[in-house]
């Protein structure tokens, strides 16, 4: 997994339909580890 730094630099690179990518893939794996 990301460390703290590096998702704040790519939140800052990310476009807002890449942060919307970026959220599901989260959702993803946050469902993943249930």
């Amino acid at each position: 997994f990301f460390s703290l730094d590096e998702i704040i630099h790519l939140f800052r690179r990310f476009s807002g339909l890449e942060i919307k990518h970026y959220n599901n893939t989260l959702k993803f794996f946050k469902a993943k580890k249930k």
